[in-house]
């Protein structure tokens, strides 16, 4: 079977040949991050795309690829905004023309690329280590669903130590926790009769330990520590550089450059703006509680699929609750690290936060007040896909959930796709219509926990190359291929 690889921690392993092994793969298409970074196996034919190639790259040999017939067009409907949505946040590396017609015509460009390759070199697994945010990998991920060729991907979830790297295998971003709830239905089946302690493994077991203290005590969630001294500050800036000098893409650089050098003057306004808007929450008022994602990322892009706008999250929700009751929403901290400006120029504005504010039953709380003490004091918490929601049941508060994620099944997580369901949410929360006990949360991640997997990283850097074991790289692959038997009807 020829597959499709995405693996950030070095294509040139021996978990990835023994997973070319148990495939028996005549050819692996992947990824690579750095131009050196390659597949050793003889008896593999190796088809490598560099992540950094120039557009340029993409329209080689054109005129030879499959033409982009109804069923890749009609099926890519679900997928068409979301797609450009990506394209728009990575296009000031992709072209120097950002007009709507260009970008569109960069997207049949990606399209007829990944489709051809997926077609013409019979691809029948596709496994991307992470969930797909990038052009390539979205694309990729769509046209899988299209043709359904079976894909299996990780997102992540909550740590609570810098060492430790916890994710959870899915099968598709629309509805990431379905796959999970029959097996939820069964365990609690099967313990309903049992009164004796489901027991979990100390990773989990960790998540009671540290949501059962007070609000001051909580440890932050961290994906990984950063050292940000001025040395690796530059070093990261000279990599990005040197990728834009070696395929002499100088209008690109010089753009990014520029536009950098903008946007660092025009967030300091914008973060002194939001902070003359901002108040300090009233904690004995009746409130349900938002706090604002960083965007642009994966986290709502592309996992909040038609929420990916969350000022539309916040009006959904202030239309849903009842006379007495406010909304609070918090601006996400990050933004006011300096490594964040160009981010936060993507995705806010002035007139961001003077329609939030605008909205009579909407407060616009501090950002440095303590959102742990914000879901202690709330009647719900609000969430595209946050961790705040994962926080939030282990604090026995009811999240009301836009988009999707891993979680989603959990005791008091109710799902919200139109206005109704979230009319009915908001009621069935204030009439006490909900609960989340200790048991029934065991018994969701007892459910969850053959899928997910916990990697020792060896030092700081997430994701980084030589960051991790290779028993650890194996592990990894032995339970993305069991949890593949598991999903599909494959032969390995």
């Amino acid at each position: 079977m020829n597959v499709f690889l995405y693996w950030s921690w070095g294509m040139n392993s021996p978990a990835v040949r023994k997973l070319l092994e148990h495939f028996n793969a005549s050819l692996c298409a992947y990824i690579h991050e750095l131009e050196d970074d390659h597949i050793d196996a003889a008896s593999v034919k190796a088809l490598p795309v560099y992540q950094f190639a120039p557009l340029d790259f993409y329209c080689e040999n054109e005129s030879e690829m499959l033409p982009l017939d109804a069923k890749v067009l009609e099926g890519m409907r679900p997928y068409t905004m979301t797609a450009m949505d990506i394209i728009n946040r990575w296009r000031r590396g992709i072209t120097t023309d950002h007009s709507y017609a260009n970008l569109r015509k960069i997207y049949m460009i990606f399209l007829r690329y990944w489709n051809n390759l997926l077609l013409t070199n019979k691809v029948g697994f596709v496994y991307i280590q992470g969930l797909p945010h990038t052009h390539q990998l979205y694309f990729l991920y769509a046209l899988c669903k299209i043709h359904d060729i079976p894909v299996v991907m990780q997102n992540l979830l909550p740590s609570i130590d810098a060492t430790l790297f916890r994710s959870i295998f899915v099968i598709n971003i629309e509805d990431q926790g379905a796959i999970f709830s029959n097996k939820i239905r069964e365990i609690q089946k099967l313990s309903a009769d049992n009164p004796d302690e489901i027991t979990l493994c100390p990773e989990f077991t960790a998540y009671f330990e540290n949501y059962s203290r007070n609000a001051e005590e909580v440890k932050r969630v961290v994906l990984y520590e950063e050292k940000n001294t001025v040395k690796e500050k530059a070093s990261k800036y000279f990599d990005r550089i040197k990728v834009y000098l070696s395929s002499k893409r100088y209008k690109i650089l010089i753009r990014k450059a520029l536009y950098f050098i903008w946007v660092k003057q025009k967030n300091r306004k914008l973060l002194s703006y939001i902070e003359r808007k901002e108040i300090n929450p009233d904690l004995s008022a009746k409130y349900f509680f938002f706090p604002l994602h960083f965007q642009p990322e994966s986290t709502t892009l592309p996992q909040g699929g038609v929420f990916v706008d969350q000022l539309e999250v916040i009006r959904v929700v202030a239309a849903s609750l009842p006379e007495g009751y406010k909304l609070y929403v918090k601006e996400h901290p990050s933004y006011w690290m300096y490594t964040h400006w160009e981010s936060m120029e993507e995705a806010r504005s002035r007139g961001y936060y003077d329609d939030i504010t605008a909205i009579e039953n909407v407060k616009l709380i501090s950002h440095d007040f303590s959102s742990m003490e914000l879901i202690d004091r709330c009647a719900g918490v609000v969430t595209v896909t946050g961790t705040a929601g994962f926080e939030a049941i282990f604090r026995s508060k009811p999240v009301l959930l836009f988009g999707s994620q891993a979680y989603s099944e959990f005791p008091g997580v109710f799902k919200i796709r139109f206005g109704e369901d979230c009319v009915k949410a908001v009621k069935q929360i204030i009439d006490g219509e909900f609960s989340i006990s200790c048991r029934d949360l065991r018994v969701a991640l007892k459910a969850i926990e053959p899928f997910v997997n916990f990697v020792t990283l060896a030092d700081t850097a997430f994701g980084g190359r030589g960051s991790v074991s290779n028993e650890d790289k194996i592990m990894l692959v032995d339970s993305m291929l069991q949890f593949t038997k598991a999903f599909y009807d494959l032969r390995i």
